[in-house]
């Protein structure tokens, strides 16, 4: 996953559409802890199989699922 973006000191919101396993959104946000960003925030809907929420909720200070806040 490669991406020329400046994230250091930023708080960023991640928004995806569809979410299984949360693979590619853990390694988006492991991409953008490496970059410096400050705060994340997550909103998607998903299946959330293999405990793909507790995995996420890891990297983010939010989770935002169909109206739900974890």
């Amino acid at each position: 996953m490669d991406g020329d973006f400046d994230v250091k000191g930023k708080n960023v919101l991640l928004l995806d559409d569809m979410i299984s396993t949360g693979a590619t959104m853990i390694r988006a946000l492991e991409k953008l802890t490496e970059g410096g960003a400050k705060k994340f925030a997550v909103r998607y809907h998903g299946l959330f199989l293999h405990n793909c929420v507790d995995k996420i909720k890891k990297f983010t200070d939010c989770v935002y699922i169909h109206g739900h806040d974890y």
